[in-house]
């Protein structure tokens, strides 16, 4: 496991949220699964310090020098799913709640999806190199 960094970051409003999901502090995590891979967590914490939401919770691969996010999950909707990126050449994303964690909190939500990423990364990562047609030895 990589060494975990802490950055802050500014609150942005995403439009369409209620006002009382808009209440809160953002706070971000990145922390490297290799030279290559990165895994991000932002959430929203209440002024208790509870996690209200899970903004964002990605993987990404470094490409050419870029960082190219291939899975994320959040909670916009009011339930955790899944965005995956379709390739390098379409940036659009399949959007899907099949197999992930349905009950529980935003912290349990979090963690889940956290634990989801370390084990299954690699499977995401030769995915996203097929489907753009990358030797995935390009990727390591």
């Amino acid at each position: 496991m990589g060494k975990r960094k802490k950055i802050k970051v500014l609150e942005t409003i995403i439009e369409g949220e209620s006002e009382e999901r808009q209440k809160g502090e953002i706070k971000l995590d990145r922390y490297l699964l290799s030279e290559t891979d990165l895994v991000t967590m932002v959430k929203k914490i209440n002024s208790a310090g509870e996690i209200i939401r899970v903004v964002n919770v990605s993987y990404s691969i470094q490409y050419e020098n870029k960082w190219i996010v291939i899975v994320r999950f959040d909670d916009f909707h009011g339930f955790l799913h899944r965005h995956t990126r379709i390739s390098l050449e379409n940036p659009g994303t399949i959007d899907e709640s099949i197999n992930i964690i349905k009950r529980g909190s935003p912290k349990k939500w979090l963690s889940w999806a956290a634990k989801y990423l370390n084990k299954n990364f690699y499977g995401y990562k030769v995915g996203f190199a097929r489907r753009s047609k990358i030797n995935i030895l390009d990727l390591l």
